[in-house]
């Protein structure tokens, strides 16, 4: 990740951790979010949306 922002390439604030829970969601064919609606990985993907969101937003502006 450093490497890439050194080039000035854009990376995101917000990061995904691995989590078992990913896994079990895959298993069991059920959104993370449906799963395990208060995970910390639930929570880092929502974090990653809304800053997604706010720079499609930006961009489109």
């Amino acid at each position: 990740v450093g490497e890439l922002e050194e080039e000035g390439l854009p990376v995101f604030a917000s990061y995904l951790s691995s989590s078992v829970k990913m896994r079990e969601s895959h298993r069991d064919h059920r959104p993370l979010i449906d799963l395990a609606p208060s995970h910390k990985l639930t929570g880092q993907f929502l974090d990653l949306h809304a800053e997604l969101e706010k720079t499609l937003a930006a961009a489109a502006a």
